[in-house]
């Protein structure tokens, strides 16, 4: 297990990679707001992690987890089976 920030070449050639990255939501932030900010994130890191790891699933845990899995699903255009949500009650 291997974890980085910005650094996509130490995690070159993974077979599965999970996505942490985005912002809490903050004390009044709706969640549509949250999604205008963590969509650029998420979206720029499934594009670098495809140029390091083409063949990786992809485990997002970024939230809104839903909206975010589905964007990740669509930045990449990877079948939907290699692109999973894992989400919990924090929100």
């Amino acid at each position: 297990i291997t974890g980085s920030t910005n650094d996509y070449s130490k995690t070159a050639g993974s077979d599965v990679v999970v996505i942490t990255s985005g912002l809490p939501r903050k004390p009044g932030m709706t969640r549509e707001e949250l999604i205008g900010t963590n969509a650029g994130i998420v979206k720029g890191v499934c594009e670098n992690i495809l140029k390091s790891s083409p063949n990786a699933i992809i485990i997002v845990i970024s939230n809104p987890m839903d909206t975010m899995t589905y964007l990740a699903l669509q930045s990449t255009v990877l079948p939907k089976n290699r692109i999973i949500g894992m989400g919990g009650t924090l929100d």
